[in-house]
């Protein structure tokens, strides 16, 4: 699709992207665009950190605790 495009169309595009929006413009939309991505993170991280809370605070049963029986077949003294 862009194998056409070489570097010089690509500057000229940026120029005409430049003169439309202005240059105060398009670094606001990178800064917006940068603390997006970090929030994002952030609310990944915090996701992450909360499931493996919630998992080490489940109660897990020992082996063989609630089967009704021995799984080895013989009693423990």
């Amino acid at each position: 699709m862009f194998g056409s495009l070489g570097a010089p169309e690509f500057l000229i595009i940026g120029a005409v992207i430049i003169l439309l929006f202005g240059v105060g413009k398009i670094s606001g939309l990178g800064k917006e665009l940068g603390s997006s991505i970090k929030e994002f993170r952030k609310a990944v991280k915090d996701e992450d950190a909360e499931a493996s809370e919630q998992a080490s605070s489940q109660h897990r049963a020992p082996p063989g605790e609630g089967i009704g029986r021995n799984p080895i077949g013989w009693e423990a003294r």
